[in-house]
């Protein structure tokens, strides 16, 4: 089996690891594209002036094997140049800040530079190497410069420190990939195929294992939305691909499958298969909308109630919510809400057929009468139960 490879940029690991200092990160009221691309105009302009003998955006890669994964650590050195026998490694930051008053380097953005550095003297066999920090100020081009000489026995020890942090990151990252890929690998289709939506599940498929484009019209009501979905997560599941886009003209749109995979996961989970295969059903009549009460708390899902789950109008449930926000008043309000919405669609009665003794008294305590008591025998046959 050939081994995972998780690749990170050097920037992104030096700012997950090292990371501190100010929460405010704001450009003195400039947007962050407008300063983007002065930022690249001064890049440019600073390695410019360096000479002939200067080498820009020099691509690095260097891999590392952390438990069960290779991690390649990957990224472009502003500049590499040698000035008699010192190599030294650029690393430009511009800023819309005042850098007249830095005493020294941004210990997150030395470390950016020390990574570079780090992989281009164990490429080059190298003994030492100059790190040179270049601040730039966006609107009036000043420059300040710190420039530190490290040892490759310096930087060896400091990088293999570095990915020893960074490795208990990545089990945790491996454990989790595995645990999505077993679920995913075991995820079916959840409702009977309408008509043609099994051969457009195929050929998105498909089109995954090509690494190709498909370009899909087809009417409301085909199914598009899982069709195109249901196939996705299963690339993902055989590391076909790692993550999916969704992109949609409508907000609506754009939520229906994440929000629709979340609710099902949290019926599931807190209340067992039955309720889940009762949403299951609404959403593939397409009534969800109109017979699913929802209630977030934080964006998180911690209820939801129901009706119309026998084709009925005014059979109620289920409602639930989960076992952290029970006993908060939260069903009664659920429960109210959801009346109210039947009553502004002129349904002046539900009813349900059965509960347990804990739902019988909830729903006492909200106004609803038994009207019918079932009795439930059973008997013991050859050790089968009926």
């Amino acid at each position: 089996m050939e081994q995972a490879v998780l690749r990170i940029s050097v920037r992104n690991l030096v700012e997950f690891l090292l990371r501190s200092g100010d929460l405010d990160n704001r450009y003195g009221g400039r947007r962050e594209a407008e300063v983007m691309q002065a930022g690249s105009r001064l890049h440019r302009k600073i390695q410019g002036r360096m000479g002939a003998g200067y080498q820009a955006e020099v691509s690095l890669k260097y891999q590392v094997e952390l438990g069960k994964l290779c991690v390649s650590v990957e990224g472009r050195a502003d500049g590499i140049w040698k000035d008699e026998e010192t190599v030294t490694i650029d690393e430009i930051k511009g800023t819309c800040r005042d850098i007249s008053g830095m005493e020294e380097a941004v210990p997150v953005h030395l470390a950016q530079a020390m990574c570079y550095a780090w992989i281009h003297a164990e490429q080059n066999h190298l003994e030492k190497v100059r790190t040179r920090m270049v601040y730039a100020n966006l609107d009036t081009e000043e420059m300040r410069y710190f420039t530190a000489d490290h040892s490759y026995e310096e930087l060896s020890e400091w990088f293999s420190g570095l990915m020893k942090e960074y490795e208990k990151w990545v089990n945790f990252a491996y454990q989790w990939k595995e645990k999505r890929r077993q679920s995913l690998q075991e995820l079916s289709f959840p409702y009977e195929y309408r008509t043609g939506q099994r051969e457009l599940i195929v050929s998105v498929y498909r089109t995954f294992l090509r690494k190709k484009r498909l370009f899909i019209q087809a009417p409301t009501g085909v199914g598009k939305t899982l069709a195109v979905l249901f196939p996705a997560l299963k690339a993902v599941g055989e590391g076909i691909s790692d993550k999916i886009f969704y992109l949609t003209a409508r907000t609506i749109t754009r939520t229906v499958a994440k929000d629709a995979l979340e609710l099902l996961e949290f019926a599931k989970t807190n209340f067992g298969g039955g309720w889940k295969r009762n949403l299951l059903l609404s959403m593939r009549a397409g009534e969800a909308e109109d017979v699913v009460t929802v209630v977030l708390l934080q964006d998180e899902i911690v209820g939801f109630a129901m009706r119309k789950i026998d084709g009925n109008p005014m059979r109620f449930g289920p409602v639930g919510v989960c076992e952290k926000v029970r006993n908060a008043g939260i069903g009664g309000i659920l429960f109210q809400v959801k009346q109210q919405e039947m009553c502004s669609k002129g349904i002046c009665h539900l009813y349900f057929l059965s509960t347990d003794t804990p739902g019988r008294r909830f729903y006492e305590r909200h106004g609803v009468n038994v009207y019918r008591t079932y009795r439930k025998y059973e008997k013991s046959l050859a050790g089968a139960t009926v």
